[in-house]
């Protein structure tokens, strides 16, 4: 809303923007990302796409995905995203929680019903296109990619297909919406698998969040299965949800260390430094350079 009167001179920032509204609290959208959502939720309300038997799921859950077993948690979610017949899905989990065993599973089920070639595979970046190749078995693409092939006639959808867009929330709006028209024109569901509380899209995004929002039934897998303590995969949801006690937990685990900015850059080169000399693989993160 718009002010109603002038803050006094002690109340405004140097910017001239009142004390009384958050910085940058004001958000801005366009006609075209408002409709290209309008499509989207549309989509995903679509009944009408391929599906797979309930059966077909089962039988591939009572076998090992290489080499692993797929939890109750993981066959549920795979059941609904198969018989639900939305031209949009989306299973939302963090990192950790299994998306890629049960997209491997996916697979198998979706290859048995609808033939070999019935599942395509795409990401927002080669990087994670690739990740998605060796996870799942088979050649995949960057979406942007994929698109300059479309748009010359070199590539496209094909009836009853899936789609696999990995780390769908790093896609933008306009993407989303570009892939979901080819894949309805086609005949083919559109399957986004990411989690909305990772890194968003660089151009228009939240296009995810708003698809996995708008239901009450969104496939979601939250027993994470990388950590071997079990306080972490407490504390990593509870920091995924915004709980801010989480971080004390990280405390008391003596996971946290504090000092003046000089004395943790200090100790981050240090440790990366300890790391290489030991000929290990190292990873130093920062917020900023």
């Amino acid at each position: 809303p718009g002010e109603l009167t002038l803050s006094p001179a002690e109340f405004r920032r140097e910017d001239g923007t009142s004390v009384f509204r958050p910085r940058h609290s004001v958000a801005y959208s366009s006609l075209e990302t408002l409709a290209a959502e309008d499509r989207l939720l549309a989509s995903a309300e679509d009944r009408t796409a391929p599906v797979v038997p309930a059966k077909v799921v089962r039988a591939v859950a009572s076998r090992p995905v290489h080499g692993q077993l797929l939890s109750d948690q993981q066959a549920a979610a795979l059941t609904t995203i198969v018989t639900s017949g939305r031209r949009i899905d989306l299973p939302v989990g963090p990192a950790g929680a299994g998306k890629t065993t049960a997209m491997r599973a996916l697979r198998s089920a979706w290859s048995i019903e609808h033939g070999s070639h019935s599942v395509v595979g795409l990401a927002p970046s080669a990087a994670a296109a690739q990740v998605l190749a060796d996870d799942i078995g088979i050649a995949c693409e960057n979406t942007a990619k994929w698109l300059h092939e479309y748009d010359r006639g070199r590539a496209g959808f094909a009836k009853d297909q899936l789609v696999i867009v990995d780390e769908a929330s790093l896609a933008s709006t306009r993407t989303l919406d570009r892939l979901a028209a080819i894949a309805t024109a086609a005949g083919a569901k559109l399957l986004l698998v990411g989690d909305w509380a990772q890194l968003q899209s660089v151009d228009a995004g939240g296009a995810f969040a708003l698809l996995a929002s708008a239901r009450d039934d969104t496939p979601e897998l939250r027993d994470i299965h990388r950590f071997t303590h079990e306080w972490e995969k407490t504390a990593s949801l509870g920091l995924r949800d915004g709980n801010v006690e989480a971080i004390g937990i990280y405390s008391r685990e003596k996971r946290l260390r504090e000092g003046t900015t000089d004395d943790m850059i200090d100790a981050a080169y240090l440790a990366w430094r300890a790391d290489a000399q030991a000929g290990l693989t190292s990873v130093l993160v920062t917020e900023s350079s």
